[in-house]
């Protein structure tokens, strides 16, 4: 379940509730998620808390689909995702280092693992179609689609992969993850 309180209707750009319809109902996290919209975060940008009961989702009213569901995707990695299903991410991006948001930049990587899932997973919700075959997948990163892997772009292989991961998780063959 995703509830959402509107935003302030007179703010420029605000897309409210309707921004859910963007969800992906194969890949939504399995605790409740609870949208709202705060005028102090900058415009294309959102914060995502694991709570009990939930994830809690902080947006800009002038939210855009991507960033929606790139917290979306830390909504779903705080909720479904358990420690071995991490570390299947991990292996098929082909990372050794640890999920959380510390060490940013080392090994060449200027995100942290936690901030890549979350991309990957805006990216196989939004474009499922860049999926499709080797030629949309390299049109998708010729357009720039990609922005938080930059030079280390994942490859169409594994984003598949990661693909078929979020649907083991979210049937359960990973187990339930602890909060």
């Amino acid at each position: 379940m995703i509830a959402a309180t509107p935003p302030d209707p007179h703010l420029s750009g605000a897309q409210g509730p309707a921004t859910v319809w963007y969800l992906h109902d194969r890949y939504k996290p399995r605790g409740g998620v609870t949208v709202s919209y705060d005028p102090s975060v900058p415009e294309g940008n959102g914060r995502t808390y694991d709570l009990p009961g939930g994830a809690q989702m902080v947006l800009s009213p002038a939210q855009d689909p991507g960033s929606f569901l790139h917290e979306l995707g830390h909504a779903f990695d705080d909720e479904s995702m358990t420690d071995a299903a991490r570390a299947k991410w991990l292996q098929i991006m082909r990372q050794a280092r640890l999920w959380g948001n510390a060490g940013a930049a080392h090994t060449g990587y200027p995100n942290p693992p936690r901030e890549q899932f979350a991309e990957t997973y805006r990216v196989i919700t939004q474009h499922p179609q860049a999926l499709k075959s080797k030629r949309a997948w390299q049109h998708y990163l010729d357009t720039g689609g990609v922005s938080y892997f930059p030079g280390r772009e994942p490859t169409l292989q594994q984003m598949r992969r990661i693909r078929r991961l979020l649907a083991d998780v979210s049937a359960g063959k990973y187990g339930t993850p602890v909060t």
